[in-house]
């Protein structure tokens, strides 16, 4: 993982962090993520995600997928394991987190974070919206995360498909943390 990135996520002390969460289905989202969102919308009907043989990672925004994760939510211990870990996000983070436990695969205090974010998904049942605004100096980063549920058995999320963007475009391209520490 990038160091400016983890110096982003874990020094609040230094930065200033604002992190919003809601139901992705109550926020106007920009156009990229917005098809990821109604596709995903499209494919559940009436329950509340749609199942993991229906949701096709090669019908989303092609931009979109290199920065995609899937997490699978082993059942019944809930430990969450990487399933797919897009290749923009190998070279990002300079591995390839594909089959890795997300408490083993990440920094403690990242994990922490994404433990919260994905118990919201699978207790919920709801598509996360996350928007997290950095600030130092007056410099400023924004990028936001879809987290969206996905289910064999139609009652239990067992699968998490995830993406990073930042405004129209994946947030690798505008991941800029140098400029706000």
């Amino acid at each position: 993982m990038s160091s400016d990135l983890v110096e982003c996520l874990h020094s609040y002390r230094k930065v200033n962090v604002n992190k919003q969460r809601y139901n992705a289905n109550d926020v106007v989202l920009p156009s990229k993520p917005a098809k990821i969102l109604r596709y995903w919308n499209d494919l559940r009907g009436d329950a509340f995600a749609p199942t993991w043989g229906v949701f096709k990672i090669d019908e989303l925004p092609v931009g979109m997928i290199p920065w995609s994760m899937i997490v699978d939510v082993e059942q019944p211990s809930g430990n969450l394991v990487y399933r797919f870990w897009g290749t923009a996000r190998v070279r990002y983070h300079g591995e390839d987190l594909t089959g890795m436990s997300v408490v083993d695969a990440q920094d403690s205090s990242i994990t922490t974070i994404l433990l919260e974010e994905y118990k919201m998904v699978t207790e919920n049942c709801m598509p996360l919206y996350i928007k997290t605004e950095c600030e130092n100096l007056g410099n400023k980063l924004d990028f936001e995360f879809l987290r969206l549920p996905l289910s064999s058995d139609g009652q239990t999320v067992d699968k998490i498909y995830c993406v990073g963007f930042s405004g129209e475009g994946p947030e690798g391209e505008f991941m800029e943390f140098d400029s706000i520490l």
